[in-house]
């Protein structure tokens, strides 16, 4: 079983920094409109959502992406549910398009990375090929990998800014990825969940590309920008509209609640706490990081609401610092369950300053402990 962030039912947890869901908590008029739908929940949910994916159209055309329309989108029960479609519907495609009997579905995946990817590409018995990004080179993508874009690759998923490093890569290499994948028949499936924490997000934003690039799908999520985590809300854009239909057809009906819909439709007008949300995650980390590194960690350059940090001084036999916050009841993310990640690294979550100060403060006891 995979294993993710949030897994706080089952333990005695007071303090959880192994989810990186937005520290101001959901927006105030989402939680208004939230509570509103509970008494519509005896309906069904509208299947196409068509007011909510009406409203990110209207959201994206007012970040200056003119070209969006509601019918390039696909609502689903968060981002999983959309790499799982994605992945499902390529499949069938190439089944479809190749006749050979145990033909399967060839995808492209650098890691580090989120382990959802893998898991929807197992479901369907996808031959993967791994391309790893050293560690040396801060566990990012460089334009070696144009290299591994062959014409037996049906798929690239890429995430941006990446899970578990934070890292960005380059918007003229995604650029130059994005031309070759075309060239090469490759789908690329974009994961932005977590760029709407970059200050310069726009920079770095393929949405524009959309038309230009029929083979691009971009994920996204409100679950970490608007922290609506349990409400389960994603969505996938594409130009291709034949190829979303194919996404849906591997969905559940029903699968975005009123309550998600509601809830998503509010936040997008929160333009403000967007605003407020980069600024205390850039200062919160800014913070974290030089701690961090004042007490001997090796930190890498994050730019999402979440840091990677290596326990370079680790002497042989000490005690594992995930086991050690757990024992005072912090949950933090041991990365050495990620595909290409060395033993050693940890991701923790920038919360607000309180809980970011006792962090530090629990870390400090146990580097203590450890000395003893």
């Amino acid at each position: 079983m995979n294993v993710h962030g949030g897994e706080i039912y089952d333990k005695n947890i007071w303090l959880d920094f192994s989810v990186n869901t937005n520290p101001l908590g959901m927006p105030g008029e989402a939680t208004k409109q939230l509570a509103k739908s509970i008494s519509l929940c005896e309906r069904y949910p509208d299947d196409d959502c068509f007011f909510l994916r009406k409203k990110i159209a209207e959201y994206y055309r007012t970040q200056g992406f003119s070209q969006i329309s509601s019918e390039q989108i696909l609502c689903t029960a968060g981002a999983s549910e959309g790499i799982l479609a994605v992945v499902r519907a390529l499949d069938l495609k190439k089944r479809r398009e190749n006749k050979a009997v145990g033909s399967r579905l060839r995808a492209l995946l650098p890691i580090p990375c989120f382990s959802e990817y893998e898991r929807s590409l197992d479901t369907v018995g996808a031959d993967i090929r791994y391309y790893l990004m050293e560690e040396q080179e801060g566990f990012g993508l460089t334009e070696r990998i144009l290299t591994e874009l062959t014409d037996d690759i049906d798929l690239l998923i890429l995430c941006n800014p990446n899970n578990p490093v934070g890292n960005l890569t380059d918007r003229v290499l995604l650029c130059r990825i994005l031309s070759q994948c075309r060239k090469k028949g490759i789908c690329l499936a974009m994961d932005q969940c977590f760029l709407e924490f970059v200050e310069a997000y726009r920079q770095y934003d393929l949405t524009d590309c959309l038309t230009e690039f029929p083979n691009l799908v971009i994920i996204n999520a409100f679950t970490k920008t608007y922290a609506l985590a349990g409400l389960r809300l994603g969505y996938l854009m594409c130009c291709d509209t034949g190829f979303l239909c194919e996404c849906r057809e591997q969905m559940a009906c029903w699968s975005v609640s009123i309550p998600a819909q509601a809830a998503g439709e509010a936040a997008l007008n929160s333009k403000e706490y967007r605003e407020q949300s980069r600024r205390l995650i850039r200062e919160e980390r800014t913070y974290l990081k030089a701690e961090l590194e004042r007490e001997g960690f090796f930190v890498l350059p994050g730019t999402a609401d979440f840091l990677c940090f290596k326990w370079k001084n680790k002497t042989a036999g000490s005690r594992n610092l995930y086991q050690m916050l757990l024992e005072r009841g912090v949950l933090i993310r041991d990365c050495s369950n990620f595909k290409g990640m060395p033993e050693g690294y940890y991701r923790i979550a920038v919360r607000m300053h309180e809980d970011n100060g006792k962090l530090i403060e629990l870390i400090r006891e146990c580097l203590t402990e450890t000395e003893n």
